[in-house]
């Protein structure tokens, strides 16, 4: 019976997850980038930040760590599984952003 409810609760807890970060998607955030980098299936780059509300997402292109960047959030590309959202960068190249 414990074992039921547990599975049960880690179901509802991944579907809430999940209909949590399809409702971000396409909301802008500024984010503060952590300092993991990687690259997709697709071999793009990408950057491990955390948004206001500590939402892990990866933001496209590679960045230093502790680097603030307004950001779009968006669904992962087609074909890759991944928890976290993308987001994709939205002020001017070049530009300093204050601190938070």
């Amino acid at each position: 019976m414990l074992r039921q409810r547990s599975r049960e609760l880690r179901a509802l807890s991944a579907q809430k997850a999940a209909t949590f970060r399809a409702r971000q998607e396409g909301t802008r955030h500024r984010v503060l980038t952590l300092g993991r980098n990687g690259t997709t299936a697709s071999g793009r780059a990408w950057t491990a930040a955390i948004t206001g509300n500590y939402m892990r997402v990866r933001v496209e292109g590679t960045w230093p760590r502790n680097a603030w960047l307004d950001v779009r959030l968006e669904a992962p590309p087609a074909g890759e599984s991944c928890t976290e959202l993308h987001a994709r960068r939205t002020d001017a190249p070049g530009t300093r952003l204050p601190a938070a």
